[in-house]
């Protein structure tokens, strides 16, 4: 982290080196920082000066998603209409998604993916590196997926405001993808930024841009509660991987202006800790190894770690 910390503060505070998104693995250990440039660094936080820097698109690649052993990273830039996947530990290029922009998202089968393309996605069989010809069609520009492996549930959240529960199956080795429900919670606009499962699979938490945080039935999306926040702008969303803490930048006003914040909230109890950051663009990443939420709070990328977690 130091590291990370010290190359970062050496950026030549250009627009091109804003981070707009961090993204952690626990399993290998790799955290990936992409930039407005389209250029991507790879840090291995279990060695010291193990950044790798590669130039992952013509411009900023916005979502970033692990596959599930955690040894290969999606990068999607809706800029240019592809979706790329890379070898987390070399940098190279393992496969080029034409003409989908993402995001990504896992299923309970390690081989295939969810790829968005606006308001359409598709199953990436990552063995064969191919598309699946079959196409299926959300209720608006997705923009947020989560996976719970158990039920094989995928979670769509778009830019319409609607969320959508869809049921992973196979049928002698082939899959396929089934809409389960869906209905529309937020106003258009108000497009939802995260999704998660809780660690039982029985919830869905769904953030949305404008300061909402709502619990569902995972398996009816009846709603359970909604979880207050300080914040009436969400620019980044990030969950601890069991689901229990949410860490949110943005900003206290609807509009996105004015100080930046970062709140990162107990789901369990409702209870929060904020603090002001120096810009409205930060981007929020949690890091199990030392259990905090890391922050981008500059175009320099500087980082700013927790030093606790909510109180219980």
């Amino acid at each position: 982290m130091q590291d990370f910390v010290k190359d970062s503060q050496r950026s030549d505070g250009s627009f091109s080196s804003l981070v707009v998104k961090l993204k952690y693995n626990e399993l290998e250990n790799y955290l990936v920082v992409s930039h407005d440039s389209g250029s991507i660094d790879i840090w291995n936080t279990g060695k010291p000066k193990s950044k790798r820097e590669i130039k992952a698109h013509k411009y900023r690649a916005n979502s970033i998603t692990f596959t599930s052993d955690g040894k290969a990273f999606f990068s999607s830039s809706s800029f240019e209409n592809s979706t790329k996947l890379w070898n987390a530990e070399t940098g190279k290029l393992v496969h080029w998604i034409r003409d989908m922009t993402g995001p990504v998202g896992a299923t309970s089968n390690n081989r295939f993916y969810v790829i968005a393309n606006s308001g359409q996605f598709r199953l990436f069989d990552n063995q064969q590196g191919l598309l699946l010809p079959e196409k299926y069609t959300s209720e608006g520009v997705v923009t947020a997926i989560a996976a719970e492996a158990s039920t094989g549930l995928i979670a769509i959240g778009t830019e319409s405001g609607t969320l959508e529960l869809w049921k992973y199956s196979e049928n002698k080795g082939l899959p396929a993808i089934k809409k389960v429900s869906s209905f529309k919670p937020y106003e258009t606009g108000n497009w939802v930024v995260g999704l998660q499962f809780s660690a039982s699979g029985k919830a869905l938490y769904s953030v949305a841009r404008f300061g909402s945080i709502d619990e569902w039935s995972s398996s009816t999306l009846e709603k359970r509660r909604s979880v207050p926040t300080l914040l009436k702008y969400v620019y980044s969303t990030a969950f601890s991987p069991d689901g229990n803490l949410l860490g949110l930048a943005g900003t206290k006003e609807k509009v996105g202006t004015g100080a930046g914040s970062v709140e990162v909230i107990s789901l369990a109890t409702g209870k929060s800790s904020a603090f002001q950051v120096n810009t409205n663009l930060a981007v929020v990443e949690y890091l199990p190894p030392i259990s905090s939420f890391i922050v981008s709070q500059n175009r320099s990328a500087g980082v700013f770690v927790l030093p606790h977690e909510p109180s219980p």
